[in-house]
């Protein structure tokens, strides 16, 4: 019964608002604040448009107004019974139960958070908060954030020493690596990156780490774009290798094969050599994996995914 009244007030203040907008003084004001604010006069648009769903708090927000996550990354547990879902847009880390299909927990972490790795003994959880400049730590048997670690500017990627001790940070926005100690909390060292790194995994044998990154390195007009993919030696907690990967753009991860001999990037090849025609063939730009062979000397090769008709493969 108390849903019900709830429904009715509401319907009858949305006819009273309605009403109130066809009320041609209101109607003016209100058609010439819609115009104003858009920028344009050929709209559909009226004052429920805007005002209805942008409350953040009340009751017509909590019914109206859907919980909005945007899941974006994720960690699985060892035994696949437990996922750890980055909510980006909801400010929280999600635990779902594989068995049960659903979600058993909300972890509120920092702003816009990025990524989630896990310990190997699944007991506690890191989550970088790009907004928020610091990583949540997180106690999976208490389900909470137990503290949280200052880093630079935009903490994307996350990855753990091969001995546990440190956590890497991948700083988006200032291009640099945090390394972290976990006993003492205290960051060890900046180590620079290539142009707005994001991801970041640790090779099968632990020894080295590869940095991805979204844009290439500044260059005169005109000459080949190249984006750096950076080697970190986890040893010695410095930067081994910086490779160039030509034509290479928007590189946001990196895998590798289970015997480590390739190490695999999403990228896009941009065709900035060529006359800006016929871009809806693809012409313009093409997704593709890069291919880098892990021998001394070895290969970087591009294995492009779009064909005629089939654009976008956006890996």
């Amino acid at each position: 019964m108390k849903r019900y009244l709830i429904i009715s007030l509401i319907t009858l203040g949305v006819l009273f608002l309605l009403v109130l907008a066809a009320y041609k003084p209101s109607h003016h004001w209100a058609r010439a604040h819609v115009n104003y604010i858009t920028a344009v006069e050929d709209h559909p648009l009226n004052c429920l448009s805007c005002h209805l769903y942008t409350q953040k708090k009340g009751m017509i927000s909590k019914l109206i107004n859907a919980n909005y996550y945007s899941p974006f990354n994720m960690a699985i547990s060892g035994d696949g019974k437990r996922l750890y879902i980055v909510a980006e847009e909801g400010n929280k880390m999600l635990v779902v139960d594989t068995e049960k299909r659903k979600v058993v927990h909300k972890i509120k972490v920092g702003l816009h958070p990025h990524s989630v790795i896990l310990s190997r003994d699944n007991t506690t959880a890191w989550v970088s908060n790009q907004w928020s400049d610091n990583v949540s730590v997180i106690d999976l048997a208490q389900m909470e954030v137990t503290d949280n670690l200052k880093t630079g500017n935009g903490p994307a990627g996350l990855a753990l020493s091969s001995d546990e001790q440190f956590l890497y940070v991948v700083n988006s926005y200032s291009s640099d690596l945090s390394v972290i100690d976990l006993v003492t909390k205290i960051e060890r060292k900046r180590l620079t990156l290539g142009n707005n790194p994001t991801g970041i995994q640790a090779s099968p044998d632990g020894s080295s780490l590869y940095i991805t990154s979204r844009r290439a390195l500044l260059a005169p007009y005109g000459e080949e774009l190249i984006c750096e993919l950076t080697v970190a030696d986890d040893r010695k907690q410095r930067i081994g290798e910086r490779k160039a990967i030509r034509s290479a753009y928007l590189m946001e991860n990196v895998a590798f094969t289970p015997v480590g001999d390739l190490a695999l990037v999403p990228l896009i090849r941009p065709k900035n050599y060529v006359p800006s025609i016929q871009v809806e063939r693809g012409f313009m730009m093409t997704h593709g994996i890069g291919i880098i062979e892990q021998i001394p000397g070895g290969r970087i090769i591009q294995l492009l995914l779009d064909e005629p008709n089939a654009y976008y493969a956006d890996p």
